[in-house]
């Protein structure tokens, strides 16, 4: 996955820009996948992976950890404040 860094012509009126940035892929992007995948959206299974209290903010996968550094290149060079 790679991020648009296109910034649209869409100013605030302070004349910051915003930058909305999506983690990479989580452990629980990746379990609730497979779960929708193999029962379904709304199954119990798919269900029981929103309340599981080990999954809460859960690291990154490791797919998600290559999409970060696939793309740190293209953030680095912006100044965040």
């Amino acid at each position: 996955m790679n991020i648009d860094t296109i910034v649209p012509d869409l100013k605030p009126e302070n004349g910051a820009t915003y930058y909305l940035i999506r983690h990479g892929k989580s452990v629980f992007n990746s379990l609730q996948a497979e779960a929708i995948e193999k029962y379904g959206w709304n199954s119990p299974q798919t269900d029981a992976l929103k309340g599981d209290i080990n999954l809460i903010d859960s690291d990154l996968h490791p797919i998600g950890k290559l999409e970060c550094e696939d793309n740190a290149d293209k953030l680095h060079p912006i100044n965040f404040t």
